[in-house]
């Protein structure tokens, strides 16, 4: 085969080139397998580096000639075998057979693009692909001469021309022909896409576009392209796959080198909901399961670049947006979409290679069916267990720490203390250490008043769950300081939900300019009033403050401090309804939650509402009085729909909502009117 072959090239130099001779050659080429190749290129590497000079420049020519055009296809073919050849071809010998030693053949190669030649353009995408492949595996020879060059090009001719913009319109149309993927088209969308996206990450120092200009261009188009096509995944042709994966790849390179969260905020995430849909959508496609069984193999594979694209893509937003996943918790489709589509698997997978991860989880394991789901994984379980003792990274003990604390169910069946007994605390203050200044500054003027106040000042070591949990046990109220980085803690959620279970008094205060409780804080502070440090000078806030701590009654949403007088009604509701559950919701149990469903005729909420106890229905209450309406009944009737097959009944939702509004109004009235602080005071003197 090697004198055939070395013949072979030899005959190039003759004009005309027989077919027979490129039928020949390019049987060749295709024989050669994984195993076969690096001894045949060792065997006729000098004749191979002559045929790959040769195709260069026979790239920029039309060709009507068919064995022509296959040999070149064979060629480009093996020559992305090279790339991917580990360990028996070195990299410098890669660099001399797929880079040309010199620009004027890859200038004659743009010249042809301008002038439209379709065959020329489709063997020479291949061909740069195979460089934006090699670059990918040996980025250190990706400021070269030549690949900058090639990527200047790209750059100012291509992405920045309004053909680039045109074929980006043409891909946000929900139903695509395929006569739009032309070879151009794919040169611009694919080719031009994936070049850029490797040669960003080799960090060039003077490269024609800033990556803001970069984003601007196509940021808001691949935002769009995704949004309209994530829905439709299984009917994506193999051309919308590769473009939406380079797109994907070089929107995610321009977040990696650009670290400024304010500058990317500005042109790609204007608003936070953006950020969340854009997540959804990365989300839908990478648990996507024909994507997701491609991830361990072909590296060069559209599909498993895609899933591997976008697991990173998920986690450049989360460390150039400075938000953990928590922040997504505002939107609760997401984590429960999360557990539905059981990608847990996939993040579990994850957890060794990106240790962030483990705080996603965390915060993921607030949902109770990705609770349930955590807990059915004996092997991720007994691995967490590990860790959480013998992990040199406190940070992650302390993550793991608290997925282990939201998994044990130890915590929330133990019976409420009495709240009226004497407590080593009157205040346990719970807050983001981001606010660490004014909290302390809060801490010291209610020691000067004469209050028992526990707060955290040095973020705990060690158990800091179990540390927590004997705070609050230990007060009798919890001030929540509220802030968008207080909304964005897994710590700060853990402390609200459960001084919320253990029905200690919340008073919340806000301490951040404009911000306006959201998400599970929303749920959890209801209807109360709050103190607004932002709004007042300290000294006037801690008036209003210490009011407030020494109201008789709340407007927490709970009822649990409510104290109204009983009426005619609820005396009625009370004797009638108090019979068989208990007063407080909280306590009801999910049959109990059943039973009482079914009693009131809402057999469809009962379907809906399946595995539900009392404390759920509490937030989803909540979450219906305070959410937005529409958006409210459009996840009921998907939830509905997805779990029953049935659309959601209005009246029995109402009449859902009105049933648990009396609930609480019995609660409220059952509750006896607490003593102040002034009263046992005179009290005591009296005594």
């Amino acid at each position: 085969m090697k004198a055939m072959f070395e013949q072979l090239i030899a005959s190039l130099n003759i004009s005309p080139i027989s077919n027979d001779a490129f039928h020949r050659l390019t049987s060749i080429l295709r024989q050669q397998t994984d195993d076969s190749i690096a001894s045949f290129i060792s065997q006729v590497f000098e004749s191979l580096l002559f045929l790959e000079k040769w195709a260069w420049q026979k790239l920029s020519q039309e060709s009507d000639q068919t064995y022509h055009r296959e040999m070149l296809h064979a060629l480009g073919s093996f020559n992305k075998q090279i790339v991917f050849i580990d360990d028996h071809v070195n990299h410098d010998d890669k660099y001399r057979l797929l880079v040309p030693d010199t620009l004027d053949s890859i200038n004659l190669i743009f010249e042809q693009f301008n002038n439209n030649q379709n065959s020329c353009i489709a063997l020479a995408s291949i061909w740069f692909d195979n460089l934006s492949y090699f670059i990918q595996e040996y980025p250190q020879l990706g400021r070269s001469p030549v690949i900058t060059h090639i990527n200047q090009y790209f750059g100012q001719r291509l992405l920045m021309s309004e053909s680039y913009e045109s074929y980006l319109s043409e891909l946000r149309q929900s139903q695509l022909s395929p006569s739009i993927f032309s070879a151009k088209q794919l040169l611009y969308i694919k080719t031009c896409s994936f070049s850029l996206n490797v040669y960003l990450h080799t960090k060039p120092k003077n490269f024609c576009l800033t990556i803001d200009e970069i984003l601007e261009k196509i940021g808001s188009h691949y935002l769009q392209i995704m949004e309209i096509h994530c829905y439709n995944i299984s009917t994506w042709s193999k051309e919308l796959l590769a473009c939406i994966t380079h797109l994907t790849g070089l929107i995610d390179s321009c977040c990696s080198t650009n670290k400024k969260e304010e500058e990317l905020n500005q042109i790609l995430f204007p608003t936070e909901q953006i950020l969340f849909n854009l997540i959804e959508v990365l989300i839908r496609v990478v648990s996507y399961e024909p994507f997701y069984k491609e991830i361990n193999n072909q590296r060069s594979e559209d599909a498993s670049m895609l899933v591997n694209i976008t697991l990173h893509f998920i986690m450049n937003i989360l460390l150039t947006q400075n938000i953990t996943f928590l922040t997504l918790s505002k939107n609760e489709f997401i984590p429960q979409k999360t557990a539905d589509s059981n990608k847990l698997c996939l993040l579990m997978e994850m957890c060794d290679d990106y240790p962030i991860v483990y705080d996603i989880i965390w915060a993921l394991s607030f949902n109770k069916d990705i609770e349930k789901q955590l807990r059915s994984n004996a092997p991720f379980m007994s691995k967490l267990t590990q860790l959480a003792k013998q992990s040199e990274n406190e940070q992650t003990r302390k993550t793991i720490g608290g997925i282990l604390w939201n998994l044990d169910v130890n915590h929330e069946n133990r019976p409420i203390t009495d709240k009226h007994k004497t407590k080593e605390f009157d205040i346990m203050i719970s807050y983001s250490h981001k606010e660490k200044v004014l909290c302390k500054q809060i801490y010291e003027e209610l020691i000067k008043a004469g209050y028992r106040v526990w707060i955290d000042f040095d973020q705990m070591h060690g158990n800091v769950m179990d540390a927590m949990t004997q705070a609050i046990e230990q007060s009798n109220t919890v001030i929540m300081c509220m802030s968008e980085q207080y909304r964005k803690s897994n710590y700060c959620r853990a402390e609200a939900q459960y001084a919320f279970q253990r029905e200690r008094k919340i008073v919340p205060i806000l301490l951040q300019k404009q911000y306006k409780p959201d998400g599970w804080l929303l749920f959890i502070i209801g209807q109360l009033l709050y103190v607004d440090f932002n709004k007042y000078e300290l000294p006037h806030a801690m008036e209003l403050l210490t009011k407030e701590l020494k109201a008789t009654e709340t407007n927490d949403e709970n009822a649990l401090h409510v104290s109204p007088k009983e009426n005619a009604q609820t005396s009625h509701m009370k004797t009638t309804l108090s019979v068989t559950y208990p007063v407080n919701i909280l306590q009801w149990t999910e049959k109990q939650v059943q039973d009482w469903l079914v009693e009131h005729d809402l057999v469809q909420m009962s379907r809906l509402l399946k595995n539900y106890d009392g404390r759920s229905l509490i937030y989803l209450h909540r979450y219906m009085k305070h959410g937005q309406p529409q958006q409210i009944l459009n996840l009921l009737q998907e939830d509905s729909i997805r779990r029953t097959d049935q659309s959601l009944s209005l009246v029995e939702l109402s009449h859902f909502h009105s049933l648990i509004h009396q609930r609480k109004l019995i609660f409220q009235s059952s509750v006896p009117k607490r003593t102040t602080r002034k009263e046992k005071c005179k009290d005591n003197n009296a005594s």
